[in-house]
């Protein structure tokens, strides 16, 4: 167990993710990089399967299809840089955006089409292309069906696969209480997060009180300590208790999580403020790493769907 002196900032659950933010700083190619374009695909004209009414009906076509089976992406191969980039994109009658992020060391040109973006990542020169990702913000059950089955025609069946859900409780006067259930590989894991925010006295979790000082945390945490259960609680400067984590990694099956459910519906006082459930598949190409994530949020039946891809030669 960790019990940290100062408030360290935690985000365990951002489910947007920026997985695929571009953050990681690629080695810089020389400047001298090809900008190669792959075999012009046919243009965003007449053809219905990639119109914007049929994206935004669900159609299981391709918004952005690959002009060949070895392209990057579209009309991109991963040798392309940010300039040759941005003339194909002209061409095929789409308007990029450049972009530089000075403080992330990289940059972005980026595109829509129908309910789609595409924000393709380079090297802040913009010599090397080092990631693309695509989003449907605006998407349904059946715009990620059929990006799955697009994507497994490609490349096959994913190499792996992971289903998860979490649960957020939000009160005035309370804590932030998320729970995240993740299935893979046949392995079931939990974790807990309990974060302060605005509430005061009891916690609500191991006999805990948001004012009890860090020497009496240790024997509380201890008492719900298991093998396999990890507890973690961070403190302020001041020595206030500010956020709780709970770890488990090898739970029975999914009803011993859905059971925990219940427990923290009976003491946070109803069910969750809002319930993110999301599936996702990666496939290892020879080329290249393909992601794609299908989230929905409730309430609201907010779908996104995502895609990234990534090149397996590291620069």
């Amino acid at each position: 167990m960790r019990y940290p002196t100062s408030i360290l900032c935690v985000c365990a659950f951002c489910l947007l993710a920026c997985h695929g933010s571009g953050s990681e700083s690629p080695q810089h190619p020389s400047p001298a990089a090809s900008g190669t374009i792959a075999a012009p695909a046919p243009g965003p004209g007449p053809d219905p399967g990639r119109s914007p009414a049929a994206l935004a009906s669900g159609s299981s076509a391709d918004p952005f299809p690959p002009s060949s089976p070895s392209a990057a992406w579209f009309l991109l191969d991963w040798d392309t840089n940010a300039d040759a980039a941005e003339a194909a994109l002209k061409k095929a009658g789409l308007t990029p955006k450049r972009t530089p992020n000075e403080k992330g060391g990289f940059a972005t040109v980026a595109v829509e089409r129908g309910d789609w973006s595409a924000t393709v990542y380079f090297n802040l020169a913009g010599a090397q292309m080092f990631q693309i990702a695509t989003t449907n913000s605006s998407a349904s059950n059946e715009i990620g069906d059929g990006a799955k089955a697009r994507l497994e025609a490609r490349f096959g069946t994913p190499s792996s696969t992971t289903r998860s859900v979490a649960s957020v409780w939000r009160r005035d006067g309370g804590p932030v209480v998320t729970v995240k259930m993740r299935v893979s590989a046949g392995k079931v894991s939990l974790v807990e997060e309990w974060i302060r925010d605005e509430a005061k006295g009891p916690v609500g979790f191991a006999g805990l009180d948001w004012e009890m000082p860090a020497q009496k945390v240790k024997p509380a945490l201890d008492r719900v300590h298991q093998k396999g259960r990890e507890v973690d609680a961070t403190f302020s400067a001041a020595g206030a208790l500010t956020q709780i984590i709970v770890r488990v990694e090898a739970l029975r099956d999914e009803t011993e999580a859905a059971a925990r459910i219940d427990e923290l519906k009976k003491s946070l006082g109803g069910a969750p403020t809002m319930v993110t459930k999301e599936s996702s598949a990666h496939w290892s190409a020879p080329a290249l790493e393909a992601d794609l994530s299908i989230q929905e949020k409730m309430p609201g039946a907010a779908w996104t769907v995502r895609e990234t891809y990534k090149p397996r030669k590291k620069y």
